[in-house]
């Protein structure tokens, strides 16, 4: 099977400014794809990469067939801004039909979306939010979906949720998911790869792979990773 997205020798930073250096990635069907490292290490850079959203400064990054879904780390709106939750999800319409429709409902309706569906998407709480910006990610029913911290603000009960709507959607279309995440828990349960990053990629394979845990205490030597937390706040 060819790769949805490969990295070869790939040196990815800001301005000239090489942050992650020597990439070499693959990425298939099938795989959910968790990205650890400190803060600042390249985490979200790599994602935005793969996006298309930040150019290489070396190196190839070559894309076959790919239909992004993306949440981003940080999205703001200006309080001005009058648009609502269905209104910003019929932005992300590319495409119509009987079987997209049916499964738009379906996304409301699981995500709880219908209960502030009319309010202004500057009104809402940062946990509602999160779950709008993972509506409109789903929106098209893309094969490759880019996830970045995306359960920031989700109390335990719409955490674990959209977990289960991911796994669910995972399972079903066989797509592939790439997070990034500083839940080690979730992501030894959850991921079937995992990839640590500081420079570059430092380790790629299995959470259960000889050598992750080494690595991770390479990366985290004054921090004790906890598992993730929500609150569903504003």
């Amino acid at each position: 099977m060819d790769p949805l997205v490969r990295l070869k020798n790939a040196t990815i930073g800001y301005h000239d400014r090489p942050v992650l250096v020597d990439v070499q990635f693959e990425l298939r069907l099938g795989e959910w794809v968790a990205v650890l490292g400190p803060n600042g290490s390249g985490k979200s850079l790599l994602i935005r990469c793969l996006l298309g959203e930040i150019p290489l400064l070396s190196g190839e990054c070559q894309r076959h067939q790919v239909e992004f879904g993306y949440v981003s780390q940080h999205f703001s709106v200006a309080p001005f801004l009058p648009i609502s939750v269905a209104e910003f999800l019929q932005l992300a319409e590319k495409k119509s039909n009987s079987e997209l429709k049916a499964f738009r409902q379906s996304l409301v309706e699981r995500l709880g979306l219908a209960a502030f569906f009319d309010q202004r998407l500057s009104a809402i709480s940062g946990g509602q939010l999160q779950r709008a910006l993972l509506a409109f990610a789903l929106w098209n029913k893309p094969n490759v979906l880019l996830l970045d911290e995306y359960r920031k603000g989700l109390d335990q009960h719409f955490d674990k949720m959209v977990v289960g709507i991911l796994q669910t959607y995972f399972r079903d279309h066989q797509i592939a998911i790439v997070e990034v995440s500083h839940d080690t828990s979730s992501v030894q349960k959850d991921c079937s790869r995992v990839i640590l990053v500081q420079g570059g990629i430092s380790y790629d394979g299995p959470p259960s792979g000889v050598g992750f845990h080494s690595c991770l205490h390479h990366l985290y030597p004054n921090e004790h990773l906890m598992p993730h937390q929500g609150d569903e706040t504003k």
